[in-house]
């Protein structure tokens, strides 16, 4: 009987999961469910973010500042444009197909 192995997240795709879930303003334990985050890393990470000026809290809750905002919607960017480039990718594939030389 084998066992899903879940594939590791990579740091940006982290930040960008707790950027999303803070937009509107969450606390602490929403956040680490949301994000599927342990405690200690959740910690880690929000410590992070709010060192660089992406985060702020309010009482129990975490908020995004406008710098937070701005990387929550660069990263939209970037993650569209990803996905963008991996449908081009595979659309050339299957119309050219490996080419041997």
């Amino acid at each position: 009987m084998g066992s899903k192995r879940r594939k590791k997240r990579s740091k940006l795709i982290i930040v960008f999961d707790l950027l999303k879930n803070i937009e509107g303003g969450m606390n602490k334990t929403n956040l680490m469910y949301r994000t599927n985050l342990s405690y200690a890393l959740l910690e880690k990470y929000l410590k992070a973010l709010m060192d660089k000026g992406l985060v702020i809290q309010d009482g129990k809750v975490y908020k995004l500042t406008e710098k937070g905002h701005l990387i929550l919607r660069k990263l939209e960017e970037l993650f569209s444009l990803h996905k963008e480039i991996a449908e081009i990718r595979e659309y050339i594939k299957d119309q050219i197909g490996d080419i041997e030389a």
